[in-house]
């Protein structure tokens, strides 16, 4: 990533007496040690994802038309992020690996595990930084939790989960150095019913969360210059955390009300909650969703701020579209954040690689092999001028069309280097190019972004010929979702290749 620096401080060590680790979320924990000003200005940010639930397509929501999520969505949206200027912490507030709301029935136990470890792999190949343990995490005991830990290039955070003699059985937390800052990184777990402990992890024991979680950032203080709370707690858990432990300005919370898993959010200003000093947040589960929290620091120990402005939570993701300066949208005083939701949506190109173990496992679960193919089909975009040259009339067509225009809309509009608008004003983003100062060469809806990639198609049209566009190659972009408007297919339908009937 341009610009930006991270590296281990440290990755154990946060054995305090009394550490366990109750819940998952994200939290900023305050400035270590005395305040003091920085000789610049940092600004970095934390991608979340929680409540994972085992999913590795598209959420389960099947009365919708188009649904979100997608472990090779994510890793496209990951991979596009990298390519910005801002440095980012990629974090998982926990119940990642299995299912929240069901348990499996003796026939799915093994594609739940082969999900569990798409799940770890896919994970691996995004840059986790760390993964909080969440109570989901746990149904198919620990012994099965830490075989995934071995295959995790990352680590599995909860300072209160702890063995028989009292130690941390995961880190309690981590430390990394990102823009300068060094950040601590808290893992917390919910105390779950002692039955379901014992019956899946005998002999570990959950210690209280708040105290756990003030002992750590107490012990490990001088380490830090910033901490964040992966805290699996309940929403009122979440809440005493804030006041209790001031140290932490956000919170990444999981949603659980009255014991239960919140998994959709549905009411927008849910996700982001002030409670004295911090901002508790929260997003959708199943992947759909995740939440991006951009810090800017001007003085250590200081307070954050935030302004209704910087609070992008039901609108998509708008990253260049944020001020600059994130301290003077806020008031100018202390330091800053603005937390977005971004909703994983088609436009974000499948990545070629994970998509093929996704369809692996959809074929046949058990065929998954031992060792993931790391080497992903490559994806080849000619180009619309490609096809010219047979196709003269329908690109005459095409020439006449807002999608010939699509690109020049958002060069009028400043916006050309949006990530969240140029995947559905130009061919191929996230997989024919990643940078978005490449995107005047990939500029506008050209044949391959309805129609999709088919090379061979020039050496050979009549063996290899172009798949029909369906309604859902339109939703792809002229869903609800991003436009705000119903997609009224035969309506909206403006660029037909002459050929074309006029009902499809």
């Amino acid at each position: 990533m341009r610009g930006m620096m991270i590296r281990w401080i440290a990755a154990s060590g946060c054995a305090a007496s009394g550490c366990a680790a109750a819940a998952v979320a994200i939290a900023v924990v305050g400035f270590g040690s005395a305040a003091e000003d920085s000789p610049a200005r940092r600004r970095f940010a934390i991608l979340g994802s929680v409540n994972n639930s085992g999913y590795i397509d598209v959420c389960g929501c099947k009365d919708k038309e188009v649904r979100q999520g997608s472990l090779s969505r994510r890793m496209t949206l990951v991979r596009e992020l990298r390519a910005g200027d801002v440095p980012f912490l990629l974090l998982d507030g926990g119940s990642a690996f299995f299912s929240l709301r069901d348990n499996p029935k003796p026939f799915e136990r093994e594609q739940w595990l082969a999900k569990a470890r798409i799940i770890v792999e896919a994970y691996n190949e995004m840059g986790y930084d760390a993964l909080a343990l969440g109570n989901a995490d746990l149904k198919f005991g620990l012994g099965v939790l830490q075989d995934l830990k071995k295959r995790a290039k990352f680590p599995f955070l909860s300072a209160n989960f702890v063995d028989a003699e009292g130690k941390p059985i995961f880190e309690p937390c981590i430390i990394r150095e990102i823009a300068g800052i060094r950040v601590g990184i808290l893992g917390l777990t919910i105390p779950v019913n002692p039955r379901y402990l014992a019956e899946f992890a005998p002999g570990a024991s959950i210690r209280d969360p708040i105290e756990t979680a003030k002992a750590v950032v107490e012990e490990r203080k001088k380490d830090a210059d910033l901490w964040f709370a992966l805290s699996h707690l309940s929403e009122e858990a979440n809440r005493d955390l804030a006041r209790k432990v001031p140290e932490i300005p956000f919170i990444l919370d999981p949603n659980i009300i009255f014991g239960s898993h919140g998994v959709y959010i549905t009411e927008a200003q849910r996700c982001h909650e002030r409670v004295e000093g911090t901002a508790i947040l929260r997003t959708d589960g199943e992947g759909a969703r995740l939440t991006w929290l951009d810090v800017e620091v001007a003085r250590i120990g200081a307070g954050f701020e935030t302004a209704p402005e910087l609070l992008r939570l039901e609108k998509g993701f708008f990253l260049e579209a944020l001020p600059k300066d994130l301290i003077a949208a806020a008031g100018g005083k202390g330091n800053a954040y603005s937390v977005t939701r971004i909703s994983i949506e088609p436009h974000f190109l499948p990545d070629p690689m994970i998509e093929g173990w996704i369809e692996t496992f959809k074929k046949e679960p058990g065929a998954l092999p031992v060792d993931l193919p790391r080497e992903a089909p490559s994806i080849v975009y000619v180009g619309g001028e490609a096809c010219k040259s047979c196709h003269e009339e329908q690109y005459d067509t095409w020439l006449g069309s807002a999608h010939a225009r699509a690109f020049q809309t958002l060069v009028d509009r400043g916006d050309q280097r949006r990530m969240d608008c140029i995947g559905c004003h130009t061919l191929g983003f996230g997989q024919a190019f990643i940078d978005p100062a490449e995107a005047p060469k990939w500029a506008n809806v050209q044949c391959e972004s309805c129609h999709g990639t088919n090379p061979k198609h020039l050496e050979d049209p009549k063996k290899f010929p172009w798949r029909t566009v369906t309604r859902n190659d339109c939703l792809v972009c002229h869903n609800k979702e991003q436009t705000r408007v119903d997609f009224q297919h035969d309506a909206f339908l403006k660029v037909r290749c002459p050929h074309m009937t006029e009902k499809r």
